[in-house]
This record gives structure tokens, sequence and C-alpha cells, in this order.
């Protein structure tokens, strides 16, 4: 195992018997961080650690824009697919033995290319994990963060939810909770972009595959970070950008610098850190329903503070 101090950060790395663990943190005084665990192919080692390092630093802004006691954290497992295939569980319990031995600084969540089941797999060794079976609904309660932050912005920009045409990038575990929500409260026609296009089969009559060139008025990065950019944003011809994607932005790209109304990422996406804290606390299902609908609210104040800013140059 290896560590180091980059900057504020705090990077861990474990040599596993099939692959690394990289655990990035930003300390937030002694509070601990929850963030999830990632695990997708890159395209090498430097490129997961930088990955790990943005969304351990996403996920502070996430917890300070939320007002939640929170250090922020992330872990990606750098492996092949087929590697992950062949020895997942081997590859998780020397993960969670790490993370137990981190001693309550880092508490593991699902994250793309992990799931509750892995979750599950990870509290037979540590207790420092959410997102588990007794934590089912962190999937459903960040895409209704984002629900609700679709709606405030919506209201800020004069858009007709009912009557828009929305583009959801990336069909997986939160995208699939945010179209029930939507087909079930709208009449939105919903569009669909996804790089595995058997995916479309669980959205039968309730999502439109994309076709390059048609416009819309709304756009939903739920996928991988970095796919929102001014040429993107000219060639689908959206009005709104808001999503559950972390690090949304394109490189060299800014919120103010883009031609339509950008919600920032850890606003929109906030919901599942939100119901996770609240389960580690044995909160009330008052206190969280409170906590996670004040999204609308922080969504407008973030859109009235970009618009001031604007208008100021």
């Amino acid at each position: 195992m290896s560590m180091r101090n980059d900057s504020q950060a705090i990077v861990h790395q474990k040599q596993l018997s099939f692959g690394h663990l990289i655990i990035t943190l930003y300390p937030n005084g002694d509070y601990p961080a929850i963030g999830g665990m990632r695990r997708i192919e890159y395209a090498n080692l430097e490129a997961a650690m930088m990955d790990c390092k943005n969304l351990a630093l996403s996920m502070l802004h996430k917890a300070s824009a939320h007002d939640l006691p929170l250090s922020g954290g992330k872990a990606v497992i750098f492996c092949t697919n087929e590697v992950w295939s062949l020895h997942r569980v081997q590859i998780l319990k020397e993960a969670a033995l790490f993370i137990e031995s981190l001693k309550g600084k880092y508490i593991t969540a699902i994250d793309m290319g992990t799931n509750m089941k892995d979750m599950d797999q990870i509290s037979l060794i540590t207790k420092h994990v959410c997102a588990h079976s007794m934590h089912d609904q962190t999937t459903y309660y960040t895409a209704l963060g984002v629900y609700h932050a679709l709606k405030a912005a919506c209201q800020w920009s004069k858009i007709d939810l009912d009557s828009a045409n929305i583009l959801i990038e990336g069909l997986g575990q939160v995208s699939t909770a945010l179209i029930e929500i939507l087909s079930s409260n709208h009449t939105s026609t919903i569009y669909g972009l996804d790089i595995n296009p058997e995916r479309f089969e669980s959205f039968i009559e309730k999502v439109v595959p994309y076709q390059p060139g048609q416009k819309v008025d709304i756009f939903c990065p739920n996928a991988t970070g970095g796919t929102v950019s001014k040429k993107r944003i000219l060639d689908i011809g959206c009005n709104l950008v808001c999503g559950a994607a972390n690090n949304q932005l394109a490189q060299g790209e800014t919120i103010p610098s883009l031609p339509c109304v950008t919600v920032q990422d850890y606003i929109a996406n906030g919901g599942g850190l939100i119901y996770v804290f609240h389960q580690l606390q044995k909160s009330s299902e008052k206190t969280l329903q409170n906590h996670i609908q004040s999204i609308h609210n922080k969504t407008i104040e973030f859109l009235q503070t970009m618009y001031h800013a604007k208008n100021a140059n």
C-alpha cells in the first residue's frame, strides 16, 4: 500500500491480487468521507487515479453544497472487465479489508460498475459501507434529487416539463429511476442514448432511441463525465443541462461560458449522498424528505448566482 498527500488530497493505493484499489480523500476536519466505489475500464492506472481524484473533490463540493458534515472521498477499482468478471468477489473482499483499515475515514457506496450486492459483500467484512440492501433506495433518491433540480431549473428557464423533449445520456441505475419518475408525473418525450443498445429493451414505450441531429429541450447527462461542451449543446439545441453525472463539463469548459442554463452537477446529484447520510444517522423520514426537497431551492440559488455572475462581466 502506498499513500501520499497530493496538495489537499490524501491518495491511498493498494495492490490487489487482481488489479489496484485507489481511494482518494479530501479531508474536511475530522468528518468521514462517503463516496462510491467505481469500477469501469480505464486506459491506464494514471487515468484511473486522476478520475478518482476528480470524483473525490466533487464529493467534497457536494457535501458542502448540501450542508452535510462530511469529507470528500471516492474509490476506484482498476482492472479489466475480464478480470472483474472472473474475480469480482475476491477483489471486493480485499477492497473491504483495506477500507476497514482506514478506521472509518472512508465509507464506501455504489457507483458506476458496482451495485447493492457488491456493497452487501463488502458489509460482511467492514461496517464502513452504505448503499447496501439496508439502504436500498440510494439510486432512487439520487434520481429524485435530479428531478427536484430539473423542476427548479425548468421553472427558472420557463420550460414546460410536460411538453419538453428530454435527452437522457446513459441508461443505468439512476436513469432507470429518473425515467420512472418523469413518465409517472409528466408527458415529456424522453430520448435515450447509451453505448449498450440492449439497455433500451427495459424502456419500451417510455424511451425513444436518440438519433444524431435531433434537437431537444433538455439534456440530462447521467453517464460518465466530460460530455458537456458548448459544441455538444449547440449540436443538440438544448436550453437546459441538468443531470446526475459527476464532473460533466468537457475539459476547458466552464458553466458561465456555456450557451444554455446549466445546473452544477453536485447540486443536482446530491440526493443519494443525502439519503445515505440520513440512513447512517438514523434520521426521521421527515428530515430526509425535507433535505431532499431543499435541492429545489439550492438549484434556484445556484442559477441566480450564475445569472448575476454573467451579467457582471
